[in-house]
This record gives C-alpha cells, sequence and structure tokens, in this order.
C-alpha cells in the first residue's frame, strides 16, 4: 500500500468515527429534546389548569356576589312597612332589577366561556346545571330571556337547550 493509499484509508475511517460520533449525538440530542418537550407540554397544560381553575373561582365569586346582591334587595324589600312611600317601593325594585340582571349577566359570562371551552365543562355541569335551568324557568326572570329569539342572553339559551331539550 502506497503512502497515499495509506493516508486515504485513515481520512476514510476518520470521516466514519466523525459520521459516527455525529449519528449517536444527533440521536442523544433528538432524545434530550423529545423528552424536554414533553416536559413543556406537561408545564403548559398544568398552567392552562391553573388558569382555568382561576377563571372558575373567579366566575364563582362573581356569581355568588350577585346573588347576595339580589338577596339584600329581596330583604330590604321584605322589611319595608305597608305604608312605605311609593317613592322608596319603586327605587328598591328598581334596584331589584338592575341586581337580578347582573346576576343573569354573570351566568351569560359563564355559560360564554363553557361554550368556548374555556373552563372545564363537566364541572361546570355539575356546579350549574340548576341554576341555569332556574333562571330561564323561573316567572320573575321572563323579561331577560322572553322570547327566546331576542334575549340578549343567547349563550345561556344555548346551554339551557344543551342541557334541558334532550332532541
Amino acid at each position: 500500500m502506497s503512502g497515499n493509499e495509506l493516508i486515504t484509508v485513515i481520512v476514510a475511517t476518520i470521516s466514519a468515527v466523525i459520521s459516527i460520533i455525529s449519528i449517536v449525538v444527533s440521536a442523544s440530542a433528538n432524545n434530550k429534546s423529545n423528552k424536554l418537550s414533553g416536559e413543556y407540554n406537561s408545564l403548559v397544560e398544568r398552567n392552562n389548569q391553573f388558569v382555568s381553575g382561576q377563571t372558575e373561582l373567579q366566575l364563582n365569586q362573581t356569581i355568588e356576589e350577585t346573588k347576595r346582591n339580589v338577596m339584600n334587595i329581596t330583604i330590604k324589600i321584605s322589611e319595608l312597612p305597608l305604608n312605605a312611600a311609593e317613592q322608596v317601593k319603586n327605587t328598591l325594585m328598581s334596584l331589584m332589577k338592575s341586581a337580578m340582571e347582573s346576576n343573569v349577566n354573570a351566568y351569560e359570562s359563564a355559560c360564554g366561556l363553557y361554550l368556548d371551552d374555556k373552563i372545564d365543562k363537566d364541572r361546570f355541569k355539575k356546579l350549574y346545571f340548576s341554576e341555569i335551568k332556574r333562571i330561564v324557568e323561573d316567572k320573575a326572570h321572563n323579561g331577560f330571556f322572553q322570547p327566546e329569539s331576542t334575549s340578549k342572553y343567547q349563550a345561556i339559551w344555548k346551554v339551557y337547550r344543551e342541557w334541558n331539550i334532550l332532541e
């Protein structure tokens, strides 16, 4: 074997070894990348669950606050003496309608989040099934929901129909 042939064999061998090392390093980097990608996806999912939980908690607090406002005004109306001034009665009734509308608006926002898959649907249904049914069917709320076609509370209607009208 001549000197040139020996150099060619050595260069070819070194090239082959470098290629094998490159393949091993590349495969290792790919495995680590896949592992880190999986961990990242897990962290993103956990963060999404945390944000969803915060949203649900805030939603619940808003709904509870609007319900308390309605109850407080109801108590004030019930405590009115029979001879209370008509202006006081009218003011309290106006406040009652406003408090009820705030409550329905809170449910509308909640149903919008439900329909947009921004909150846990199973948990939402467990928590609010009877409340959504009650506010839609309660005669005291007729002004907000009737007629259905012109009601501004279409998210509530969609959720109500999904849960209660099995076609």
